[in-house]
């Protein structure tokens, strides 16, 4: 799954059905969820292990067995832990666009004042049933796949709606103007990231001062900015480490590091191995 831009503004499946799955385990080249978000929904299954995901600055720790609900639009990221997880993205509008009475509902329980619950569990066990079937619609794909699918998609927010598995959000537009903020910051670091940038360069993208910027950007990404600006450069660098085109070296001063050594450091303080190592393993 590759989660370099943190917009995605690719299309998830074709313009007629737009579903994309995706299966993700330890040996996956792009294993750990950087922050991003696009205008589809997500389902999250974790298959095996823990997941800990940041869903609009809420922390979350999912388990073995259970499902997470992402709204589009929603900024989100996280850290897998022994974990192999499957991830269907899908356009709910696009999906049920000719069924009125449900495009209603939907409307109801996704809108500015109510969201989906996010996180479903084994107390739900009728939502997981329908989930993993249709998380086996997508992976399977055997012939008629895509009328399964649809069929248990209406199935599961038909649950959610029969048993009231959404709530109230109270209005925190101070938060919400803050999630829009830090999204511009890591757009910058996404577009900038092999440029010199200074704690003062991501603080303006924000529009705070220096000093909240810092205590909300970690509130939300649960990270410091400079951390996550490197955390970032050394997802970027892997990504290209595993194009064998160029020496480590030269991806090194292309993510903006000007010091081999401080790479190689950092790159051991996210990935525990060396950048050396990381190309033996992939080739």
């Amino acid at each position: 799954m590759h989660y370099i831009t943190y917009e995605e503004n690719r299309q998830h499946g074709t313009e007629e059905f737009p579903v994309e799955f995706y299966s993700v385990n330890e040996q996956h080249p792009r294993y750990n969820m950087p922050y991003h978000w696009h205008k589809e929904a997500e389902l999250l299954h974790i298959i095996h292990g823990e997941f800990h995901l940041s869903l609009d600055g809420s922390e979350i720790i999912l388990k073995e067995g259970e499902i997470c609900y992402i709204p589009g639009g929603a900024l989100h990221g996280g850290e897998p832990s022994n974990c192999t997880y499957e991830c269907i993205d899908f356009d709910v509008a696009v999906l049920l666009q000719h069924i009125q009475p449900i495009r209603h509902q939907l409307r109801r329980i996704e809108c500015e004042t109510s969201m989906i619950q996010s996180r479903f569990t084994s107390s739900e066990p009728e939502v997981l049933s329908c989930a993993y079937q249709l998380f086996s619609c997508a992976r399977t794909r055997s012939e008629g796949w895509e009328l399964g699918l649809l069929a248990q998609l209406y199935s599961f927010f038909g649950i959610i709606i029969q048993n009231h598995y959404f709530f109230q959000k109270e209005l925190k537009k101070d938060n919400l103007q803050k999630v829009q903020q830090i999204k511009a910051t890591i757009e910058y670091i996404e577009s900038n990231y092999n440029q010199p940038i200074t704690l003062n360069d991501l603080a303006r993208t924000s529009g705070l001062s220096p000093k909240y910027f810092c205590r909300y950007f970690r509130m939300i990404v649960k990270r410091t900015p400079i951390d996550y600006l490197n955390y970032y450069r050394i997802e970027r660098a892997c990504y290209l480490l595993e194009q064998h085109a160029y020496s480590v070296t030269e991806i090194a001063y292309d993510c903006g590091f000007n010091d081999i050594s401080y790479f190689i450091r950092c790159f051991r303080k996210y990935k525990a191995t060396t950048p050396y190592q990381y190309v033996k393993n992939n080739h």
